[in-house]
């Protein structure tokens, strides 16, 4: 009981303003580290290896890059008709070329995915069973490409709600 009665007792603590400011410093960094470190056990425990959600194989899918958009970002459809592919994904500057980040799902031998980006112009490519590189052949081509493989050029742009 003496051990609780002082503990309980109400104390006036002196904390300099450079004490104070570094404190909140301190608990910001705690809870942004904590907040991190959550989303990716969030991912983990949805059985996805990264930030990126992966399709599920449902029509119509949409496979979102990044599952925190910038502000200002527009939903993008890709489309590539190949009835008779295994699998296509969508590689280009928005994905850091990954062949793994961002697959398209097929219903009816179109393939299709959605991703959100910001305002920008876009270099990509769709890889068709893991080994051809083939450029969208309904979007203007990439100029000097250093890697010598066709690709495609997307400009998104901002629309104003």
């Amino acid at each position: 009981a003496r051990a609780w009665g002082w503990m309980v007792r109400p104390r006036a603590i002196r904390v300099s303003p450079i004490g104070a400011l570094a404190a909140a410093g301190l608990a910001f960094v705690a809870a942004s580290f904590g907040l991190r470190r959550d989303a990716g056990r969030r991912a983990g425990d949805e059985g996805q290896t990264g930030e990126f959600p992966r399709a599920t194989g449902e029509f119509p899918a949409i496979v979102p890059v990044a599952a925190r958009a910038p502000q200002g970002a527009v939903p993008t459809r890709f489309v590539f008709v190949a009835p008779s592919a295994k699998s296509v994904t969508i590689v280009g500057d928005f994905n850091d070329w990954d062949t793994a980040a961002t697959p398209l799902v097929k219903h009816q031998g179109v393939w299709t995915t959605e991703v959100t980006l910001p305002p920008g112009r876009y270099a990509y490519a769709f890889l068709v069973d893991g080994q051809r590189w083939i450029a969208d052949p309904d979007a203007p081509p990439a100029v000097g490409d250093d890697f010598g493989r066709p690709s495609s050029v997307v400009t998104v742009r901002r629309t104003d709600a």
